[in-house]
């Protein structure tokens, strides 16, 4: 049980540290034997917009020799209050042995989770985030 809550622990810190700071790293959200999630923080200029934001990119990675199917809804919560989740769910069809990722030049809609402005003072901030309704070739995934 000790082991449980310390992996869970060591998990919420590196979640929260991604958050706070643009990282070049790749932390894992899940990993299983055909497939991999993973998540970084980075920080999007777009100066055409006068936009500075930082997001969560995602990345999917099919560990497998076959093309598999991954589905979620992404749930999030700002400023310690959860809004109302995605309900439409994002689906994504990766081949084999190779993987999606979101990057600021294409932020593909499931890819990525919006943390703050950087340009102004942030009002919202993310504090957290779960991808829900998790399932790989239509079974669902137990985190």
């Amino acid at each position: 049980m000790f082991k449980h809550l310390l992996a869970v622990g060591l998990m919420i810190n590196s979640f929260q540290y991604a958050i706070a700071q643009q990282s070049t790293d790749w932390s894992t959200y899940y990993e299983g034997d055909e497939f991999k999630i993973s998540f970084k923080s980075s920080d999007c200029d777009y100066p055409e917009k006068g936009v500075h934001n930082r997001y969560l990119l995602l990345k999917l990675e099919n560990l497998s020799d076959n093309s598999i199917s991954v589905s979620y809804d992404i749930d999030r919560s700002y400023n310690g209050k959860e809004i109302t989740p995605d309900k439409n769910g994002y689906s994504f069809n990766i081949p084999a042995t190779s993987s999606i990722e979101a990057k600021c030049e294409n932020l593909e809609e499931g890819l990525h989770v919006f943390v703050k402005v950087l340009n102004v003072e942030a009002k919202s901030n993310l504090s957290a985030f779960e991808l829900s309704k998790l399932t790989v070739n239509g079974k669902n995934v137990v985190r």
